[in-house]
């Protein structure tokens, strides 16, 4: 008798788990599609935007009007390379008031990033609680290239090439900024990879002149004006 109750339960229970999936099933595409159109918002408002993965996203600076959207979409925090700081002010004040929490780690394109800056980056890059996360800087391609190319490097074991790759995706200023895809290849070298290395003379050459007439513009008492990219 039990067994022939529970057979007659069974297709209820089966139509009850098919509503229930089909349910599931609908909201998780509507949420899919409300967060491609708010994502379709923000790349028309904000420079270099996109997903990286699904909690982690890029871009250059954040228009005041964006910060509605951020929310919407789900970014908790905000690391920022900018290194203009009254700038960087007031993007954390009006994303604050949208419950967006802001971390500054500022340095200029023009330069290699601290040591301790980028260890800084991957330890909030490894924290899920801070995560969904937006990594920027002004224009969303040098700096924020390199903290990504570290992040893909040090956390998925992406090659120095790969890491590259994707910086160049984003209209990185290889010509100028030489001495960025160098820190690259030096720290994916770092770990592990013995064969990262740029094997082009001229592109070192030409790297380390850049490098070092950007070094020499610092002892200019007007550089600050002019390395904020």
């Amino acid at each position: 008798m039990a067994v022939t109750k529970c057979l007659r339960i069974s297709p209820l229970l089966f139509m009850m788990m098919g509503t229930l999936a089909f349910l599931a099933a609908s909201c998780s595409q509507t949420a899919f599609a409300q967060d491609e159109a708010v994502l379709g918002e923000l790349k028309k408002l904000v420079v270099h935007f996109d997903r990286v993965t699904p909690d982690v996203y890029r871009s250059g600076l954040i228009p005041e009007e964006a910060a509605p959207l951020l929310k919407e979409l789900g970014v908790k925090t905000v690391i920022n390379f900018d290194n203009d700081d009254e700038r960087a002010q007031k993007e954390a004040a009006y994303l604050k008031l949208f419950g967006i929490y802001t971390v500054w780690i500022p340095w200029s394109g023009w330069d290699r990033p601290r040591d301790q800056d980028v260890e800084k980056f991957l330890s909030l890059m490894r924290e899920p609680r801070l995560k969904p996360v937006l990594v920027h800087c002004k224009r969303g391609s040098e700096r924020t290239g390199v903290g990504i190319a570290v992040w893909r490097i040090s956390e998925f074991n992406w090659t120095a090439a790969q890491a590259y790759d994707e910086m160049k995706h984003y209209t990185y200023r290889r010509f100028l900024q030489g001495h960025l895809k160098r820190y690259v290849y030096e720290f994916a070298r770092k770990h592990g990879e013995s064969t990262a290395r740029i094997t082009n003379g001229f592109e070192q050459m030409k790297t380390s002149l850049f490098y070092f007439f950007f070094q020499l513009r610092k002892l200019n008492p007007f550089w600050h004006r002019h390395s904020r990219v």
